[in-house]
């Protein structure tokens, strides 16, 4: 019959502790040290003995790539062109004269504006028809003509004055009637004519101031000069009385 050995539980622990304590002094265990970071642990081989190998090269960094990639490009630049500047630009050409062609369009005719009948471009007189006078007044017309070499408008009352001959005016100039006013457009030659009614001094006894008229100072519509036509008579002087009456330029009949 075998004898069993009983080994006390005493001596277990004991002789347990003590192998801890001497792997950890021998560096077997990993946990705590001050070994270098970046070494490998040798490794057991299968004789028990400790492997020599070199330690596994380590990883490429990723800085050497973030290098490589940030090397300059070596591929060729597009050279400068070196082409001359360009020759200065000339002016268009002129423009060659039309040749003359019978088929050539007339030119336009320019058109002169018309003025306004002036005294300068006008002579005139006063017409007495028969039979004018009546009732103490008489009925005459002053005619207007244009003597220039241009057409001329008028429209409107001349104004109708007597003078002296000094060529001062006497009394008040001609009241206007109700006749319609007509613009007028008178060629060279052409004339216009409007109605004069005049009255007698001799109506107004002493009032009138009676003074000897040399002729009638008579201003075309629209003008600022004027022509003197000869008419002898007389007028009255006083600023209370009109004697005169006159109308528009229409057509001379």
């Amino acid at each position: 019959m075998n004898n069993l050995v009983v080994t006390p539980r005493r001596v277990l622990a004991g002789t347990a502790l003590g192998a801890v304590v001497l792997l950890t002094g021998c560096g077997m265990l990993g946990g705590g040290g001050d070994e270098p970071a970046g070494v490998a642990a040798p490794t057991v081989s299968s004789s028990g003995g400790s492997s020599t190998d070199a330690p596994p090269s380590a990883a490429p960094s990723n800085e050497d790539s973030a290098v490589a990639s940030a090397a300059p490009s070596t591929e060729p630049t597009a050279e400068a062109t070196t082409e001359p500047p360009s020759a200065p630009t000339q002016g268009p050409p002129e423009a060659a004269a039309p040749s003359p062609s019978s088929d050539a369009a007339p030119a336009p005719v320019e058109t002169v504006a018309v003025g306004t009948c002036t005294a300068a471009m006008l002579t005139g007189r006063i017409d007495t028809p028969a039979g004018a006078g009546g009732m103490g007044s008489v009925h005459r017309a002053i005619v207007l003509t244009n003597a220039s070499t241009a057409p001329c408008t008028t429209a409107g009352f001349p104004g109708v004055s007597a003078v002296t001959a000094e060529g001062n005016q006497i009394g008040l100039p001609a009241d206007r009637d109700n006749s319609s006013l007509t613009v007028l457009t008178l060629a060279p030659g052409d004339s216009a004519a409007a109605t004069l009614k005049q009255g007698s001094g001799q109506n107004h006894g002493a009032d009138c101031g009676t003074t000897p008229v040399a002729g009638l100072r008579v201003y075309p519509p629209g003008a600022t000069d004027y022509l003197v036509l000869e008419q002898h008579g007389e007028s009255c002087s006083a600023t209370s009385i009109t004697l005169m009456t006159v109308g528009t330029l229409q057509p001379a009949q």
